[in-house]
Order: structure tokens, then sequence, then C-alpha cells
């Protein structure tokens, strides 16, 4: 009736808005992913429902409509803040490498047709690996079922999940980067059609599941006499679809498939562990005295300067692209600039540009702050939370990050009942090392400036 074509398209449109959120979030995966499970439905006739004449294009444009609003923003948005509605912050950020397309990658190496070819088909066999933990892959699973029953793929709902699982292949094809986790979107599909295949290929009451769930009755006035869609759709699920022995053997593949991951458990856990120089990076350095210490662990110059540009206000995300875009040596006396302004009440230096500049040769302050990461460096996260924390008792270490003697200063004024100690690279192929305060200052940060 009426009101239900007026809710239809009510829902229509707000699975359109939902779809432009999406794309507003991730835009290529709202345009491939998301398109499909708006759409796909509809154009799958889900459930059996058929549409009057106009139906879908009527639904479709309540979606468009729907998403509108959001797309408006999303291309005004762009065009504020990169000049261009569709120059995405991606691509301005980390360059036009990372984009959609055949071209040379961020790392310097040829992304052709080849290339997509060989990492799509390595993407694909470590998804279905990953997915159950098992040698058993869904994405095989399905493959044996649809050869084996290319009539399934008849039924609208089959017809929809299969489209949305394969939507990523071709989506994630023409992208660069590629990993197992780039089509997670499609995970629940390959599941779905995976329990679908089983089920189906299991026996006669697993094939009654699957007439009942997922294709739409016929009624008499749509099935002419000796109809050959009635025997295709028999043929297809019925006896005469298998093959000798499969109804005995898919159960027991099935079943030893699922069960693998038990078996494989030990070497997943294995593989996932970290190795005794990892954990020399991240726990807790041997030697500490029982007193309270003043660590601190050399991270590496790009840490530092990222650091203090967050301290002055600016967010992590912003530190990252200024990192990528601009020379080290610009940033640090930037950073340095708006610290003294702050303390001493001058007015602030203005932000700094993303453009790349040209820039000076580096200062003799610049070199030594390179300079010192020559003995390899340490990251402080790991070990911050296993020490004390400024405010509460003083029980054991407390880690902070070294920036060198003139400003280390400041800490060890702030605390003075600490023994200062420091945590930084052994050398080349060496674990970090825990030695005394002077004698690290005098090797690490021993070069004369100037």
């Amino acid at each position: 009736g009426a009101g239900g074509s007026r809710s239809g398209l009510g829902w229509a449109a707000l699975a359109g808005a939902a779809g432009a959120l999406v794309v507003a979030a991730r835009p290529w995966t709202g345009l491939t992913v998301g398109a499909v499970l708006v759409l796909g439905p509809w154009l799958t006739a889900l459930g059996g429902e058929r549409l009057p004449g106009g139906g879908i294009a009527r639904r479709v444009a309540a979606a468009v409509a729907g998403g509108m609003p959001f797309g408006v923003l999303f291309l005004a948005y762009h065009q504020a803040v990169f000049g261009a509605p569709t120059r995405l912050g991606y691509s301005e950020a980390f360059g036009a490498g990372h984009g959609i397309g055949f071209h040379v990658d961020p790392w310097g190496y040829e992304y052709s047709l080849r290339s997509a070819l060989g990492t799509t088909s390595g993407d694909l066999a470590l998804l279905g690996f990953q997915i159950w933990e098992s040698p058993l892959s869904p994405l095989l699973v399905v493959a044996l079922w649809l050869v084996l029953r290319p009539h399934a793929a008849g039924s609208p709902l089959v017809r929809f999940v299969l489209a949305w699982a394969l939507v990523s292949i071709p989506a994630n094809f023409v992208y660069w980067f590629h990993a197992p986790r780039m089509y997670v979107e499609s995970v629940p599909a390959w599941l779905l059609l995976a329990v679908l295949a089983i089920v189906d290929l299991a026996g006669e009451g697993g094939r009654s599941v699957i007439r009942k769930g997922v294709q739409r009755p016929r009624t008499d006035a749509e099935v002419a006499p000796g109809d050959g869609a009635v025997r295709g759709d028999r043929a297809a699920l019925g006896a005469g679809g298998l093959v000798p022995g499969l109804r005995a053997v898919v159960p027991w593949v099935a079943l030893l498939g699922l069960l693998a991951p038990m078996w494989f458990l030990g070497s997943r856990i294995s593989a996932l562990d970290w190795n005794d120089a990892a954990l020399a990076r991240i726990e807790q350095p041997d030697g500490l005295p029982e007193e309270p210490s003043l660590v601190f662990v050399h991270t590496n110059w790009w840490d530092r300067i990222g650091r203090l540009l967050e301290a002055e206000g600016m967010t992590s995300d912003s530190t990252e692209i200024l990192l990528r875009l601009r020379d080290p040596c610009e940033l640090w006396t930037y950073a340095g600039a708006r610290r003294r302004a702050r303390r001493s009440g001058t007015p602030v230096p203005d932000p700094i540009p993303l453009v790349h500049a040209p820039t000076d040769p580096p200062s003799p302050e610049c070199r030594r702050q390179f300079a010192s990461d020559r003995l390899d460096v340490v990251a402080l996260p790991p070990l911050l939370w296993q020490g004390d924390l400024p405010g509460l008792p003083a029980e054991g270490a407390m880690y902070v990050r070294d920036y060198g003697p003139e400003a280390n200063a400041r800490l060890l004024e702030a605390f003075p009942e600490r023994v200062p100690l420091y945590f930084g690279g052994g050398g080349e192929d060496r674990p970090p090392v825990l030695v005394g305060y002077e004698e690290a200052m005098a090797t690490v940060w021993g070069y004369p400036i100037g």
C-alpha cells in the first residue's frame, strides 16, 4: 500500500545517509563495500519481494537523496581544507603514491597489474587461513559449493552475500597496500556463505534448510507447466546434484577443519610471542637500584621532536604529518622557539606550513641531535607504565625521555631524591644497556656544538 511504499522510501533514505557516513569515514570502502550493502538488498530482491514497477529506481533515488547532504558536506570540507572537493587529506598528507591505481608506491616500487595479481592472490590465501585459523579456508569451501551447486547463486540472499564478499577483491586490487586485514568488511559475508555451503553440501536436511531459508517460494502464477526453472532448482539442491560420496565426506572435512585451530594453537601463540631481543626493549632493565631512580630513556630524534610539539598543544596526528613532510631540523628549531616563547611570555611563532620548503644546512645542534641516535634507540611508552609516575610515592624507577644534558637538568632538579641512570642502545646488534647517567651523557651527547 501507499503507507508501506512511503515506509520503504524512508528506510532507503536512512540507508543512504548511513552509506554516506561510511564514505566520509573511509571513502573507498564506502564507495565499494558500502554501496553493495546499501543497494544490494534491493537489486537482488532480498527476501523474494517483487517490487512494483519502478520500485527499485525509487528506492535508489531515495538512498541517494538521503546521503546527499552528507556528501555535500564532505565535498565542501575538502574544498575548504585542501583546496579541492576530491582532494583527500590522506593523499595530501602522505603524497600521491598512497592513492588508488597503478603507480609507484610510497616505498618506490612499481605497483603494476602483475603486482596486483600476485599480492591479491596472497591476500586471499592468507585471509582464508586466518578467518578460521585453519587450513580449511572458507573461501575454498564457498568456491567448491558454487562449482558443485552453480544454481545456488540464484538465491536472492546468496547473490547479495556473494556480492558483499567479492566486492572487496576488485576494490583492493587497485590499491597498492595489501594485507588480509584490508578485507575485514567482507569477512562476515564469507562466514555466512561458508555456513550455507556446508549445510547444503552436508545432506538432504541441509538442502531443505537452504530451500526454505534462502529461496523464495514460487507461486502457481509464476510457474508454468513444465517450467525448466523448477527442475533446475531441484537439480541444484536435490540429491541429483551431489557427487557420489560427498554427503559422507563433507561433514568430516568441515569438522576436521574447524577443529584444526586447536592443533595449530600452540604454533600460532608462539608466532605472536615476544623474543628475547624484543623483551630487552620493553621490560624493565636488570640492575636497577633498590632506592628510587630516574631513568632517562633515549628515544629517536623524530620521537623527541613529536613529543615537544605535542607538549605545545599539537595533536599526534598533526605531528605525524609534519614529521613526514618537513625537515626534522626545521621542526626541532620551530618546537624550541615555541617552547622558549611560551616560557618567556613573548609572541609564539606562526604555525609551520605543511608544504615542503627548502631548508638551510643543518645547524650544529641538529647534527648533535641526529648523532645521539647512533648507538640505537629505545621506545619509552612500554616502560613508562611499569615504573613510578609523577605524584605517586617514590618506590622504584621513573622512566623519562632523554633530551640531552641541558634539557635533562630540569628533571634532575625536580627529582633530587632519585638516582639518575640512563637506558639506551648498546650499539649495533646489541640489546639496550642500563648505565650511569654521567657516563652516558659523555658518550651519547659528547659531540661539541660547533
